[in-house]
Parts: structure tokens; sequence; C-alpha cells
């Protein structure tokens, strides 16, 4: 109960962040560029686009995303934690058009098993993203304020600013060059003896955005973060963050990995899907996993968009 309560009490922290979004929203009909080149502003947000899979937003409700996500944290002596988090994303909400993208996430394993977590985006981006979750021990849904954007994202290595809070106008930004994506992606290294039903089939190295064009990207935060710049290195066409190195005090101390494969959706590049994400803190030796076993545009929710709401959390223990 007290794991529980120390979980409880990290999400009903109040973010610190400072910004005003004005015209640095990110629309989900944002068009693709028409000009082979872009502003540092511009490609960051069409980066901000790929990762919210606003992509998808033309398929109908029925049609969603659905994906189990399976967390893998490895610290420095090689101990392997693992949790299995069922996802269901849906872009194309209608009912409210001050919502943008909602999103129920479910807790298939471990110690915060059956637990469900509903997010609400909103249109406007300068307004925090709603939280509701489904807490087994309590048998209620209990609604807390936004993360704060450098904290730890489930123990691993990404923020809650890594995997969804940051955006475009959290951070100033310039592009260093363009240039060719010349490595393979890392990933994570877990013995057989340490495997189980989940990280089986864990995936090497990925190769995949060898050759790519890319830009050569840096960032700096306007907000009290946990780094004092990152670059990152983005795909020229598609928009997609191949990898991301956070510096402080000039130095690289976390690197973040991502591996992601364009649908080409109606001709749109954007419309990608990552298979992982990789992450590594040089300062602690921690590593962390993010593997997408994907489902793919499966999910059936009989065109009801009511699903992505507090009666579903309900249900979970049922």
């Amino acid at each position: 109960m007290i794991k529980l309560r120390v979980f409880i009490s990290v999400l009903t922290l109040m973010s610190s962040i400072a910004g005003i979004a004005g015209q640095q929203n990110v629309p989900k009909n944002l068009p693709y560029p028409n000009s082979p080149t872009v502003t540092a502003l511009e490609a960051v947000k069409h980066v901000y686009y790929v990762n919210q899979f606003y992509a998808f937003n033309e398929f109908p409700v029925e049609n969603q995303i659905k994906g189990m996500n399976i967390v893998v944290n490895k610290d420095r002596w090689g101990r392997v934690y693992t949790q299995a988090v069922e996802r269901h994303i849906n872009t194309t909400y209608s009912l409210d058009h001050a919502i943008k993208k909602q999103e129920i996430a479910i807790w298939r394993n471990g110690k915060h098993k059956s637990m469900g977590m509903l997010i609400t985006d909103y249109s406007d981006d300068a307004k925090n993203r709603s939280y509701q979750i489904w807490v087994p021990t309590l048998r209620k849904v209990r609604r807390f304020a936004q993360p704060i954007m450098k904290d730890s994202w489930g123990g691993t290595d990404f923020t809650w600013g890594d995997v969804s809070l940051r955006k475009p106008f959290h951070e100033t930004h310039e592009i260093l060059a363009q240039t060719t994506f010349e490595s393979c992606l890392d990933a994570i290294k877990i013995p057989e003896d340490k495997r189980n039903k989940w990280t089986a089939n864990i995936p090497g190295p990925s190769c995949h955005p060898q050759g790519r064009p890319v830009y050569k990207l840096k960032s700096t935060p306007q907000y009290d973060a946990d780094y004092d710049y990152r670059i990152s290195y983005v795909d020229a066409q598609n928009f997609a963050d191949y990898r991301i190195e956070y510096y402080k005090k000039g130095n690289v101390f976390k690197v973040i990995d991502k591996d992601w494969h364009s649908l080409d959706i109606d001709g749109d590049p954007r419309g990608a899907y990552w298979s992982y994400w990789y992450g590594r803190n040089y300062e602690t030796g921690h590593e962390s996993l993010a593997l997408l076993l994907w489902d793919g545009m499966k999910y059936d929710s009989q065109g009801d968009e009511k699903f992505w709401s507090s009666a579903t959390l309900r249900k979970l223990h049922r």
C-alpha cells in the first residue's frame, strides 16, 4: 500500500512548466511541408506530430492504434524488471472538438496489474492534459494533475517530457546541420536466463535508419529540465527522431534511440510507428526499453468513442 501511495503522490505533483503556446500549437491537420527545407521550429512541430501519431487521425475510430508496450528496466548490476502495458490510442475524437487525442493504458502484470489510466490531450496546447486513474485496491477512478516533465516515466530512463508532455514551445530550437545518419540504433541486452515471456524475443540493434538524411537539431529547454540542451537526429523526410542526445555541462549523460518505421499513409511519410525505444543513462548505468508489440489497426470499439472514458476504467476489475 505504501508503494501505491508513492506512485499516486508522484502523479499528483503539479507541473512546473511555463510557456505560452500561441502560434506554436501543433494541429492534428498540420500539412506536410511543401518546401524541401524547413525552419527549426517547423521541424520540431513535425517531430511532435509524428510522436503523437496525429497522421493516424484520418482513420475511423474503429481502426485506431492498439498495442502492448513491454517496459524493461535494467540496472547497473544487470537486474531486469519487466512490465506489460496495453495501450489504446484514439486520434480521431470527434464528440468534443476541444479534445485532440485520448489514450487508455492498462497494466497487465506486476504490482500495478489491472490498474488503468485515461489520458486526455486537448486542442489547446497550452492546456494541461487530464489524467484519470483506476486503482484496483481503491476500486475508484481518481483524477490527478499533470506530472512534472522531468520526472521518470514508470521508473525508466524516459521522462514524462520525453514520452508525451514536452511540446515545441517548451524549448528554443536550432538546426545545426543537415547530414546522414551513419550508425545503427542501440538496444538493450538481456541474458537468456533472465528473459521471460515478454522479453523472449526482444530485438537487437536496428540499422533501419542507417543512411537516412537527417536534420541535426539542437533544443534548449525554457523550463526546469534535467538537461542543458539536447541534440536530435530527425529524418528529413518523415520527421522521425531516431536519436536524442541529452547534454549536461557539455557532456552527453543520456541517449534515447527510437526505431521508427513509416507506413506512408495516403502519401504522407509522417504516418510512422516505432517498434522500440531504448534509453541509457551514462551517469547511473541504468538502461530502459519500451518495446511495442503492435497489433496495428485492429481495435474495434463498435464505433463508440465513449470507450475512451472513465466508465471503461471502472470495468477493468470485472
